[in-house]
C-alpha cells in the first residue's frame, strides 16, 4: 500500500504516472476520472500494483531524503512483442493452415490475460478493413521470457488469388499496460492461390459425321488447370444443347471423373455418351461443364463450360400392318399371316424381330398369347418389306374370339424416334374353335350283389358340342369308391368311338364281366369319354359320367383312431414326432392300410388341406389296438400360428368297413418359429485412399446376434460406385468365416487386390453369408459399405534441362552435343533413348535423323549429363546453312 509519507501530493504523482502510460494504438477508449479516488481505482484496474512502483527519489521538501535523490519517477511494466512467425506460403484458398509464432515479454514484470489476434490484410497496416482470422489466449507470461505458440487458421475459399499480409497482434484486448504499446504487431507477406479449371473448346472432340439419334458416340476433351493452385478431383458433366449456353432446358448425357490437377497441368479425357432416340435432325452442341459439382474453389467460376457443334440425324421409325386375316382357325391347326414392315424414319433400321400375339383386347399385355415370331432384315429410310408367316395355333388355347397383334421390333433392339407405333391390331377378331365331347345318360344294369364274373350292361350318349369335328376316341369304364376318377380306381373295360361331326350325337351300348369282389358299401361305375386325351377340347370337364351301385355284407372290419391327447407344438422347418393309437372295432380282421396326416387351417377336412406324411398299418385283428409312431416334417413355408392336424385311417379306402365315417380325428397344432442365427457387421475399416493397382487392407467385425449358432459361411467383397449391391459391382475376393455361436463376434483381417481399376471414388461392399447357405432370422442386414478413393500412382517426367551445341559446324567435321536430362517426375524413370535430328526449322518433321543415345535409369529429381558426337557428311548440304538440332527421349 502507498502511504501519505511517501507521496505527500498524491494527485500530482498520479497525474504524472498516467502521463507515462500511452494508450494502446488499437483502442482509444481509456478515460480517467478527475477525482483522486477514481484515478486511483483506474490505476489499479490497469494492473499496476503499488509494489511495482520503484521510487528512485522524492520531492525536495520531503524530510526523509537528501537533495541527491531527486530523479524522475520510473514504473516497472510488461512489454509484449512477436519475435518470430513461421507460416507456409503460398496458401490455397479454403485450406486450414498450421503455424507458430514466438511471443516475448521483454518488460520487467509479468504480463497476464494475453489475447493475440490474427488478421489478413491487403497491406502491412492494421485497420478496420482487415479480416480477423482467429485468436489465441495465454493466461500469463513472465518477465524477460518467450513462448512459442502453435495455432491454425482457415483461409476462406472466397479469397481471391494474390499477395496478402498476415498480421499477428498481441495484447489485442489491451489488458496489459505496457512500456511500449507500438510494438505489438508482427507482419508477414503471404500469397493466396486458387485453381482455375477450364476446357479448351478446341480440344473437344465429337464425331465428324452425323450421329443417329438413339446411338452412342465417343467424345473427348482436355481439362486444364490454369490457376496457381492444385485442384481437387471433380466431375465433368456432358450436356446436349441447341445452343452454346448451359441452361435448364439442356439434356444431361453423362459424367466423367477428373483427377486432381496441379497448377498449370492438363489431362486428356474421353468417354461415351448415348443420345435420346426422340431427337430430330439438326445441329446440336456438346457442352462440357468441368467441376460441375463445385468441388474446387476457383478463382473464376464462370469459365467452366465449353461447347462443340455436331450434327444429329433422326432415328429410324418402324411400323407394321397385317393383311388377309381369316375369321376363324381351329386349335391345333396353322395360321398364315401376310404382313408389311416399313421404316418411316430418316435413318437405317437394323435387323429386328416381329412377334405375333392373340389378345382379348386391342392393347398388348404380358398376358397375351404369343403364337410366333419372324426375323426382319435391316431397312433403309423409307423402305418397306412384305412377308408371309405360317404359325401353329396351340390346342391349349381356349376357344373364343381374339385380336391378332403384330408387334415390330419386339425386343426394342432398334432405337427409334417413336417407340409407341410398333403395334398393329387387326380390325376384326379371329375365332379359335375346338371340338367338345360330352358324355351323358350313362346307365348300368347289374344283378343284386354282383360278384366276380357277373355281367354288367351299360349304355351312354356321346355328343360333339364343339365347332370342329372330333376324331375317333376311346371311352373307358372304372369301378370307384366315389364319383371322381383317380389312379386308385379299378379298370373294367373300354369302347372305341368313331369320328364325330360338329353337333352330332352317338348312342352307345356295351357289356363287360366284373373282375373284382365287392364288400358291403356304395360303389360308382365311371364312364370316361376321350379317356386318353387324344382330342384337345374346348371343355375338358364334361367327359365323365357315373352310376352308383350298392353292395352289402355283415362281416366287416371297422378302423378308428383314438383322439390325440393334448395340444401339439412344432417348430417351423423342423420335424414333429407323434404317436397315435388305431383300433379295429369290427367283427373281422382288417387288411393292411395307410394312415395319412394333413395340416388344415380349420376343423373341416377338404382338398385344400396339406398332406404332411403317411404311416403304414399292418393287418389288425378284430377287437385289437396298436400304438404307432410317426415323424412329420413341418415345412418352413408354413406361416406361424394355430393349425389343425388331421389323422385319417385307411386313407386310401382299401379296407371295406362297416362304418366309413369314423376314420378321421384332429387336434390343435401350434407352429412356432425355430431359433435362428443372424449375422451382421459391427464395423468395416479400410484406408481413405489407396494407390491404383495396389492392395486394400480390410478389417471387419461380424457378429451373430441371433438366438442360434451359425455354421461356417463365406464373406464376399465387391467394388461398387454406390452403396447398393447389384450385378454391375466387381467381386474382389472372399473370406471364410468359421462357425459363430449365438452372441459371438469374429474380428477378421484380409487384403484385396485392386488391379486395373480406374482412379476415382468407390465403395467397398462386404456381404456376410454371401452364398445364402445360412437361414437367418433377418436376411436384410448382411451388407455393409465403406467409401474410399483410388488415386493414380506417381509417374516419371523426363525433360532436356540443358542442350549445348556449337553455333556453326563445317561440312564433314564432327558435331559435338552436350545435354543434361532431368527426371522432374515423382517416380523413377526406366532406361530410355534420346534421338537427335537435324532440321532447317524449330519444328520436328521430315528431318534428318543423326542418331541416338542411351540414358540409364533416373531417380525422381535426378539429373545426368550426356555427350554425343557425329561426323556430318559432305553431301549433307551444298551451301552453308544454319541448322536446328532436335532431341526426342523415348521411354
Amino acid at each position: 500500500m502507498l502511504s501519505e509519507n511517501v507521496f505527500p501530493e498524491p494527485l500530482t504523482i498520479l497525474d504524472s504516472l498516467v502521463n507515462l502510460v500511452e494508450p494502446n494504438p488499437f483502442n482509444t477508449n481509456y478515460a480517467y476520472n478527475s477525482s483522486l479516488a477514481n484515478q486511483f481505482n483506474n490505476f489499479n484496474e490497469i494492473n499496476l500494483e503499488v509494489n511495482q512502483l520503484n521510487t528512485q527519489s522524492l520531492w525536495s521538501n520531503s524530510p526523509q531524503v537528501s537533495q541527491e535523490q531527486i530523479d524522475p519517477l520510473s514504473v516497472d511494466l510488461p512489454d509484449l512483442i512477436i519475435t518470430g512467425l513461421n507460416i507456409t506460403s503460398p496458401i490455397k484458398a479454403g485450406n486450414t493452415v498450421n503455424f507458430n509464432y514466438t511471443l516475448r515479454n521483454q518488460g520487467s514484470v509479468t504480463a497476464s490475460s494475453i489475447q493475440t489476434k490474427y488478421y489478413l490484410s491487403n497491406d502491412s497496416l492494421l485497420d478496420r478493413t482487415d479480416l480477423e482470422l482467429g485468436d489465441d489466449n495465454l493466461s500469463s507470461l513472465a518477465k524477460i521470457s518467450s513462448q512459442i505458440r502453435t495455432d491454425s487458421v482457415n483461409f476462406s475459399g472466397n479469397l481471391n488469388s494474390g499477395t496478402y499480409y498476415f498480421l499477428v497482434v498481441t495484447d489485442s484486448a489491451n489488458t496489459n499496460v505496457e512500456s511500449d504499446e507500438t510494438n505489438n504487431t508482427f507482419v508477414k507477406e503471404i500469397r493466396v492461390t486458387k485453381p482455375d479449371l477450364v476446357v479448351d473448346p478446341a480440344s473437344i472432340t465429337v464425331p465428324t459425321n452425323p450421329v443417329i439419334a438413339g446411338q452412342s458416340m465417343r467424345v473427348g476433351y482436355t481439362a486444364r488447370n490454369q490457376g496457381d493452385a492444385g485442384s481437387s478431383s471433380g466431375t465433368t458433366k456432358y450436356y446436349l444443347s441447341t445452343d452454346m449456353i448451359l441452361d435448364s432446358s439442356d439434356s444431361w448425357l453423362g459424367n466423367d471423373t477428373v483427377a486432381s490437377l496441379s497448377a498449370g497441368a492438363s489431362t486428356i479425357r474421353s468417354g461415351t455418351v448415348t443420345l435420346s432416340s426422340t431427337l430430330t435432325s439438326g445441329t446440336y452442341y456438346l457442352l462440357t461443364q468441368i467441376d460441375s459439382t463445385n468441388t474446387s474453389l476457383e478463382s473464376n467460376e464462370a469459365n467452366n463450360v465449353s461447347s462443340k457443334a455436331f450434327s444429329i440425324l433422326e432415328a429410324p421409325d418402324l411400323i407394321v400392318n397385317t393383311l388377309n386375316i381369316p375369321s376363324s382357325v381351329a386349335g391345333g391347326s396353322s395360321l398364315n399371316v401376310s404382313y408389311t414392315v416399313e421404316n418411316i424414319g430418316q435413318s437405317t433400321a437394323s435387323s429386328h424381330t416381329t412377334r405375333f400375339y392373340l389378345s382379348t383386347n386391342t392393347t398388348y399385355e404380358t398376358t397375351d398369347i404369343e403364337i410366333g415370331s419372324d426375323s426382319v432384315v435391316a431397312l433403309s429410310a423409307g423402305a418397306s418389306l412384305t412377308k408371309v408367316k405360317n404359325m401353329m395355333i396351340s390346342s391349349s388355347i381356349l376357344d373364343g374370339n381374339y385380336y391378332l397383334l403384330t408387334r415390330a421390333d419386339t425386343g426394342n433392339k432398334v432405337r427409334e424416334s417413336n417407340e409407341t407405333n410398333n403395334l398393329f391390331t387387326s380390325s376384326a377378331m379371329i375365332e379359335i374353335t375346338k371340338p367338345d365331347l360330352e358324355i351323358s345318360q350313362f346307365t348300368l344294369s347289374t344283378p343284386n350283389n354282383p360278384t366276380v364274373g357277373s355281367t354288367l350292361d351299360v349304355s351312354y350318349t356321346l355328343t360333339n358340342r364343339g365347332k370342329v369335328n372330333a376324331i375317333g376316341t376311346t371311352t373307358k369304364y372304372y369301378l370307384s369308391s366315389n364319383e371322381f376318377f383317380d389312379a386308385s380306381d379299378t379298370y373294367l373295360g373300354d369302347d372305341n368311338v368313331p369320328t364325330l361331326a360338329v353337333g352330332a350325337t352317338l348312342n352307345r351300348t356295351d357289356s363287360f364281366v366284373l373282375n373284382t369282389n365287392l364288400s358291403s358299401g356304395t360303389y360308382y361305375f365311371l364312364a370316361i369319354a376321350d379317356s386318353t386325351n387324344l382330342v384337345a377340347e374346348s371343355n375338358e370337364n364334361n367327359n365323365l359320367d357315373s352310376e352308383p351301385i350298392i353292395a352289402s355284407s355283415n362281416d366287416q372290419p371297422d378302423l378308428v383312431i383314438t383322439p390325440i391327447i393334448g395340444n401339439l407344438v412344432a417348430n417351423q422347418g423342423e420335424n414333429l414326432n407323434l404317436s397315435y393309437t388305431i383300433e379295429n372295432q369290427g367283427s373281422v380282421n382288417a387288411e393292411p392300410s395307410t394312415t395319412k396326416f394333413y395340416l388344415s387351417t380349420d376343423t373341416t377336412f377338404d382338398n385344400s388341406d396339406v398332406l404332411l406324411g403317411s404311416d403304414s398299418v399292418a393287418s389288425l385283428a378284430s377287437g385289437t389296438t396298436r400304438t404307432q409312431g410317426v415323424t412329420l416334417p413341418i415345412s418352413s413355408n408354413f406361416n406361424l400360428g394355430t393349425y389343425y392336424l388331421f389323422a385319417i385311417t385307411d386313407s386310401e379306402g382299401v379296407v371295406t368297413e362297416i362304418d366309413e365315417n369314423n376314420n378321421i380325428v384332429y387336434q390343435t397344432l401350434q407352429i412356432t418359429a425355430p431359433p435362428q442365427p443372424d449375422l451382421l457387421f459391427d464395423g468395416l475399416s479400410i484406408p481413405n485412399t489407396v494407390t491404383q493397382n495396389s492392395n486394400l487392407s480390410v478389417s471387419y467385425n461380424i457378429r451373430n446376434q441371433g438366438n442360434a449358432d451359425a455354421s461356417a459361411t463365406t464373406t464376399k467383397f465387391y467394388l461398387s460406385t454406390d452403396t447398393t449391391l447389384d450385378n454391375s459391382d466387381v467381386a474382389l475376393g472372399i473370406d471364410n468365416l468359421a462357425a459363430l455361436v449365438s452372441g459371438a463376434t469374429s474380428n477378421k483381417n484380409l487384403t484385396l487386390g485392386l488391379n486395373n481399376i480406374t482412379p476415382g471414388t468407390y465403395y467397398l461392399l462386404a456381404q456376410a453369408d454371401s452364398s445364402d447357405s445360412l437361414s437367418e432370422s433377418n436376411e436384410n442386414n448382411n451388407i455393409i459399405s465403406q467409401m474410399f478413393g483410388i488415386t493414380e500412382p506417381p509417374k516419371p517426367d523426363l525433360l532436356i534441362d540443358t542442350l549445348v551445341i556449337p553455333a556453326q559446324v563445317n561440312k564433314g567435321s564432327n558435331l559435338v552435343v552436350v545435354y543434361n536430362i532431368l527426371n522432374q517426375g515423382l517416380a523413377s524413370a526406366a532406361s530410355s533413348t534420346t534421338k537427335f535430328y537435324l532440321s532447317t526449322d524449330t519444328t520436328l518433321g521430315n528431318d534428318i535423323y543423326l542418331g541416338s543415345d542411351s540414358v540409364g535409369t533416373l531417380a525422381s529429381n535426378q539429373t545426368t549429363q550426356k555427350m554425343h558426337c557425329w561426323r556430318l557428311a559432305i553431301q549433307l548440304m551444298q551451301e552453308p546453312i544454319i541448322c536446328w538440332l532436335f532431341q526426342m527421349t523415348i521411354m
